[in-house]
């Protein structure tokens, strides 16, 4: 459940930390934010992640981990928010899905 100013935030946190991480993190792997999801009290925030190569993921999600003090300050510098919502970092499932689907329907074509 979540009202227009749930939306809104969402939006801005996506936006924010999707500039963070194209400012501040190395070109290799190439990570790319693909959702956020937000509680509904505000609390916690959960952002989702793609990450090209597959294969640097641990790396990358461990890089994002101990970037989350630098993001929020970065979010409250940017924002108004009074609160700011508790950040962590998820490999964006559908990503995946949609990769192996991909090698399926290549299976089925060759």
């Amino acid at each position: 459940m979540g009202g227009a100013r749930q939306d809104k935030v969402k939006k801005l946190i996506h936006k924010l930390s999707a500039e963070y991480i194209n400012k501040e993190a190395n070109k290799k792997p190439l990570i790319t934010v693909t959702g956020v999801e937000l509680s509904d009290n505000f609390e916690y925030t959960k952002i989702f992640v793609s990450v090209f190569p597959m294969k640097d993921t641990p790396s990358a999600l461990l890089y994002l981990s101990r970037k989350v003090k630098d993001l929020r300050r970065h979010i409250a510098l940017e924002t108004r928010l009074k609160n700011l919502p508790k950040i962590s970092f998820e490999l964006d499932p559908g990503e995946e899905n949609r990769k192996r689907i991909d090698e399926i329907i290549e299976g089925l074509n060759s």
